[in-house]
Order: C-alpha cells, then structure tokens, then sequence
C-alpha cells in the first residue's frame, strides 16, 4: 500500500506541520488486514495529546485484466492492488485533535480618592508603572475614567525553566503609582509586589499568584490618593486608559496592539506626504 513519505496538516491558526518519513506497507498475499491508527503520546509539556484510535481496513485483492483474470508478473507472480478505508461510517479520515494550553495572567490596579473642601478629581489619568524585577518588563498604564486598568500578561512554555526540563519558573513584578504631579494631590507611595509561578501539570500550562506573599487567586492593587484641592476636574472622555510597554514583556496581546498602533500611525503618515506631493504638483501645474 502506497502511503505518502510525508504528510501535511493543518493547525487551527492555519499553520502546518508535518508527519515524516511514513513507511510504507507491503503486501505479498491477498486478503483482508485491519490497523488500529492512533498517536504517539508526545513530551511537550503543554499540549494535552489526542487519545482517539481508529480502526483501518485494508483490502489486498489479485488485480484483474479485462478479461477478469489475474495479471501475473514476470516472477509468475500475482499482481496486487490494495484499498484502504477507515473501518467505521463516521468519520471518514482520520484526525487528531491536540489542544496548546497556554495561560493568562492579568494585573488588576485601582485609583480610589478622598476629597476635602467640597472639591472633585476624575478617577481617570492616574499612571502606573508594573515593573519586573529580575526581568526586564516595564509598563506604564493609565487607568480610565472609572479609577481602573487591566495589565494582561500571556505565558507559554518558554517561560517555564526551558534548560531544566521544563521545571516551573517564577516571575516577580514592582506596581507602583507614577507621581505625576498634581497640586494637592497626595500620592500613594506603596509599592506591591507580585509573583506568578509558571508551571505546567497534565499538559496544561497553570500559574500560582502571590501579591506581597500571600497566595492568591487574582491580582489586585488598590492606591488611595487625596484631593485637597478646591478646583473640580472632570472626566476626560477622550483617554478612557491606556497602557504603553516600555520594556521587554512577554505579552502577544501587548505587542499586537503596539504593532497595530504603529501601522496606523504610518499608513497615516504616507496619505498625508502623498497628499501634500499631490498639492505641490498641482500648483506646479
């Protein structure tokens, strides 16, 4: 039976990857054979592997002329031809479906404010920097207009302790508020410390979280200012929060906005240089 040295397939983001270096299967007597296909349970420490099987029948038969005789070789053998066909009505191809168990980890921070004298301050524009220590993340965020702003951080197998066998590894994070400044305004001065324990169980990929070291289920960090100020500063509806990554994070969905951002910001740029060449050749004309 004739099977391909290498077989193509298809992950769920559209990339491929490959079955090498198949052998192929010999048959010298006619008759009727059944395989059971399943896959091999592989090592990668964060991928939960297929426990499918299936059942393949093969169909070895001489292969006839047209006058439904046996075609014989120069051996003064009987040439054979086989069919091959999953042994069950449904499905008809054989699939394994493996699952990649990355994980999410996302800092919570808060603004809360006391007032005096009757004055207000907006919630939103507050700035705070997450910081790692040992590693070299800096972000900066700004909450919105609701006190608030979420930091997400995505993990993968390469942050596990790749050189020991993929032992879990620990990663430890400084938030702390930016003093940006304001008159009459208190600034919290705390500085929380975080760490997340990545590690990987069962093929999926997990975290521990502390915040200033006790075990927890999420992150979250609360900085209390106050306003002694008499003016009343509204909301600022045109910055509902933000985050800038000002330091190496590993965060794809950072990194993906970051790059959408900049895309935008170029394509804009060259309309308006095409439009400002276009102008200057029409005054020219």
């Amino acid at each position: 039976l004739a099977n391909p040295a290498t077989t193509t397939n298809t992950l769920d983001n559209g990339a491929a990857f490959e079955f090498k270096d198949i052998p192929m299967l010999k048959f010298n007597t006619a008759g009727e054979y059944f395989f059971i296909v399943r896959e091999a349970q592989g090592t990668h420490p964060i991928i939960t592997y297929s426990d499918k099987e299936y059942v393949v029948r093969v169909d070895v038969r001489e292969k006839l002329d047209g006058n439904n005789e046996a075609i014989i070789n120069s051996n003064n053998e009987a040439v054979l031809e086989a069919t091959a066909a999953v042994y069950s009505v449904s499905p008809t191809e054989i699939v394994f479906k493996n699952s990649y168990n990355p994980t999410d980890v996302t800092f919570n921070i808060k603004k809360a404010l006391s007032f005096t004298s009757g004055a207000s301050h907006t919630l939103g524009g507050f700035k705070f920097r997450v910081e790692g220590v040992g590693n070299s993340t800096l972000i900066e965020a700004t909450s919105g207009n609701d006190g608030t702003i979420a930091v997400p951080f995505s993990y993968t197998e390469a942050d596990l302790d790749v050189a020991n066998g993929y032992a879990p590894k620990t990663y430890t994070y400084k938030i702390t508020e930016i003093n940006t400044g304001i008159e009459r305004m208190t600034y919290d001065n705390r500085a929380y410390t975080i760490e997340v324990e990545v590690y990987a169980e069962n093929g999926v990929l997990k975290t521990a979280l502390k915040q200033n070291d006790r075990a927890v289920d999420e992150i979250t960090v609360q900085f209390n200012n106050t306003y002694k100020g008499v003016e009343i500063v509204p909301d600022n509806p045109v910055d509902p929060g933000r985050i800038v990554n000002t330091g190496d994070i590993r965060n794809n969905m950072l990194y993906a906005g970051l790059m959408a951002a900049s895309a935008a910001g170029l394509i804009a740029v060259l309309f308006l240089m095409k439009k400002k060449k276009d102008e200057e050749d029409e005054a020219e004309a």
